[in-house]
């Protein structure tokens, strides 16, 4: 997000300067700063406790003149030792505006010398540390209205919150205090009434966390959760829907996958030929190929940028998120499962082509994200957004050759002017002046009329689109955030899968079963069932949270449902039974977003709200749901006592049943924050899937031809179980328990086949 605030305190009093003040920032700056690590064989004039870190976005500042720590003891303990504040920055490696905020203040030594002296300076890079990220975050959205990052909060040595917001500018102005007065404020306030400080930092941290858990103590029943849910939820989306440029809000518009999972299961339940279902089809194919076309999505090298800040999806903040790759390679897979359109297939594979180009580590894990700027040029120490993307018209016509036939067709095609095609609205600090982002201006057959002489114009634009992505990888690229994440690469997992289970290209299984290779031996204990975070030169040492769990589980039953490899479906089960042991909340059914094993996270939260990642609650509840059919469990809609049952003839629909009842009260009022849980929903109230059994070795042919026979058809309430032979040598092994959720059934004569029961 875009905005920072300063906080309301219950007592302002003790603090004068906590005034409610908005500083309201846009999407780019001039250059930003940083290099991607740290450099042992470099001379610098500072280094501080970052250095020794893996994670990305920590060495880009372990030489600022800041005396970074980060996250742990030493840190910790020093602050209750020296009894000082702690200033905890929170931010990610290929995030804007945090380096904005490091060159304008941490790269400055008298910025850095008041932070110095009057705080312990904390770093915490999110994307390994959604914890402390989603704790803080918290009290800056409920104080302030806002959030996004960089985060910036100051913190009392308890690790109470004193004051929180995002970006500060490094000088006051129009009434706004910068940074390093606002620095030197919150020190001399601590300084003269530090016992008041603490007293309201802990009382509102106090009031925080009884919000948090207000929801849980609201008494829903199943029974009162059924279509009209469905129906709510689906007003409340179209009331925001765009029906001139597409999408379901106003700019600055983000994809929201979760929206188009939702929209085609409620397509499934209503039909095609439906007044419903085709409003439904309509405003979901229109926004996808509105995004598609726009240039949100990268049209020479594929994926998508991380969002569009233009109405029309025009301009996108240039960087590119692995959790959206996975996200929309998979909508855009199912809507070409349903309509057939080639468009949509094109899109999908060039979302998943991408991801398997920069983002593919070697060892087969996946990486986090490439970020919005880069350097201009080679060698150079000024970075701009948009700078490995954009394009002027001279430099476009140099490569295709000016004024001939391809020059005109990609063009007119991709509207490139001579003036660059981006508006000032859409670049208001002018880094993109006189450039083009390419955005498909008319469909392809009105490219064609526009050069009926042309006997193919797809194949000029493709061949011309080959051309600039050759010259465009002579550019220095934008930093490469090389993590692995355990949750995001489920995430690709299920959309490699998915690829494979409707494309049958041999590519996305060998991806999809890598990167579940790599979770498996690097970051999985065999002994222990349980997941680490993240790998990065090793694997962390932080333990997994519950998103890791829920869509690893979620990208492993893709990929059983694709194979029919007992491996994954028993490796999904053991990591469900972690998953319910170390985050269940067994008082309400509910999922904490962390183990509660770390006494640093002074509060154990639970999500509902889908955001730019569905809910790993959400998720968990489908899983539970689909496991629930693999296993053949039987399920009574009315009986509300058995949510707190662990009887195993219906263990994961129980469980599935209490997680539908703990988010039950906003399911019912406002469904829409939580789009992918109305999905879990329609499915728990399908009391009889579609159940397909295919018996056959998943490695023989035949099997293959059936499977991708049923993966032809769009059937969300499907479930696909396989009979075979056993596995074959050198497949994971049973890590923690076997799985045998079906007998009796086989081949036919020898030969594989496959049964339907409805």
């Amino acid at each position: 997000m875009q905005r920072a605030a300063f906080i309301i305190f219950s007592r302002p009093s003790n603090i004068s300067l906590l005034t409610t003040t908005f500083i309201f920032c846009k999407r780019t700056m001039a250059s930003s700063s940083s290099s991607s690590s740290s450099s042992s064989s470099s001379t610098h004039a500072h280094t501080n406790h970052l250095v020794h870190e893996k994670s990305p976005y920590l060495l880009q500042h372990a030489h600022n003149p800041v005396e970074w720590y980060p996250w742990g003891d030493e840190a910790l303990k020093k602050a209750k030792e020296i009894d000082k504040p702690i200033f905890l920055s929170v931010g990610y490696s290929t995030c804007h505006w945090c380096h904005v905020m490091e060159k304008e203040s941490f790269e400055n030594e008298e910025i850095a010398s008041i932070m110095n002296r009057e705080f312990v300076n904390i770093k915490v890079d999110r994307e390994e540390r959604p914890d402390i990220d989603r704790v803080y975050m918290s009290y800056v959205q409920a104080t302030s209205g806002g959030g996004g990052w960089p985060m910036s909060v100051w913190l009392t040595p308890s690790l109470h919150p004193i004051l929180g917001a995002t970006y500060f500018p490094p000088k006051s102005q129009y009434g706004r205090p910068g940074f390093p007065d606002i620095c030197q404020q919150i020190g001399k306030v601590w300084r003269e009434k530090r016992s008041e400080i603490n007293d309201d930092a802990q009382e509102n941290f106090s009031m925080l966390s009884q919000m948090q858990q207000g929801d849980d103590t609201k008494e829903v029943h199943l029974g009162d959760l059924d279509s009209k849910v469905f129906n709510t939820c689906l007003k409340q989306l179209t009331k925001g829907f765009d029906p001139v440029e597409g999408g379901f809000s106003c700019a600055p518009k983000f994809p929201q996958p979760v929206y188009f999972n939702f929209l085609f299961r409620m397509l499934h339940r209503h039909g095609r030929e439906s007044d419903v279902g085709r409003k439904i089809l309509d405003m979901t194919l229109f926004t996808l190929h509105k995004m598609g076309r726009g240039g949100m999505y990268d049209q020479i090298g594929g994926g998508f940028h991380r969002y569009s800040v233009t109405k029309d999806w025009h301009i996108p903040h240039f960087e590119k998120m692995l959790y959206d790759e996975g996200q929309l390679a998979y909508a855009y897979l199912d809507a070409y499962q349903i309509t057939q359109d080639p468009f949509f297939l094109e899109i999908a594979r060039g979302t998943l082509d991408y991801a398997m180009g920069p983002l593919l580590a070697p060892e087969g894990g996946i990486y986090c994200a490439e970020d919005a700027d880069s350097p201009i040029e080679h060698g150079g120490h000024e970075r701009a957004e948009g700078a490995f993307y954009a394009w002027t018209k001279s430099e476009v016509d140099r490569i295709l050759g000016q004024d001939t036939l391809k020059a005109n067709i990609f063009n007119t095609f991709y509207g490139v002017l001579p003036g660059g095609n981006v508006s000032p609205a859409g670049d208001p600090h002018g880094e993109l002046t006189g450039k083009n982002v390419f955005i498909q201006r008319c469909t392809m057959d009105e490219l064609r009329s526009k050069f009926p002489d042309v006997g193919d114009v797809r194949a000029v634009v493709e061949d011309a689109k080959k051309a600039l992505f050759v010259e465009r990888e002579k550019r220095p690229r934008p930093h490469l955030d090389d993590k692995v994440i355990v949750a995001w690469n489920g995430l690709m997992i299920a959309a490699f899968a998915r690829g494979w289970q409707i494309l049958q290209d041999e590519r996305y299984l060998s991806a999809a079963v890598n990167a579940a290779n790599f979770i498996y031996n690097n970051l999985y204990s065999k002994e222990q069932c349980t997941l680490l975070r993240s790998f990065r030169e090793g694997p962390s040492k932080i333990d997994g949270f519950c998103d890791d769990y829920a869509y690893l589980i979620q990208g492993l039953l893709e990929l059983y449902s694709g194979t029919l490899e007992r491996r994954w479906l028993e490796w999904a089960t053991s990591l469900q039974d972690t998953q319910d042991r170390l985050f269940r909340d067994d008082n309400t059914g509910g999922y904490f977003a962390t183990s509660g094993t770390d006494a640093t996270i002074l509060m154990r939260m639970k999500e509902e709200h889908d955001g730019s990642e569905p809910s790993y609650q959400s998720v968990t509840a489908t899983n539970l749901i689909r496991l629930a059919w693999l296993r053949g469990e039987e399920w009574h809609n009315n009986n509300d006592d058995a949510t707190t049952t662990d009887d195993n003839k219906q263990k994961y629909f129980s469980r599935a049943a209490g997680l539908l009842r703990s988010a039950g009260g906003s399911l019912m009022q406002a469904p829409v924050i939580m789009t992918h849980m109305v999905c879990a929903l329609d499915m728990f109230l399908q009391t009889k899937p579609r159940q397909i059994i295919i018996a056959g070795r998943p490695d023989d042919d035949r099997t293959k031809a059936l499977l991708k026979e049923v993966h032809r058809v769009h059937s969300p309430n499907s479930i696909i179980l396989g009979i075979g032979e056993g596995v074959k040598d050198g497949d994971i092994e049973v890590g923690c328990r076997d799985v045998d959720f079906i007998e009796g059934l086989g081949m036919m004569r020898g030969l594989p086949a496959s049964r339907v029961f409805t």
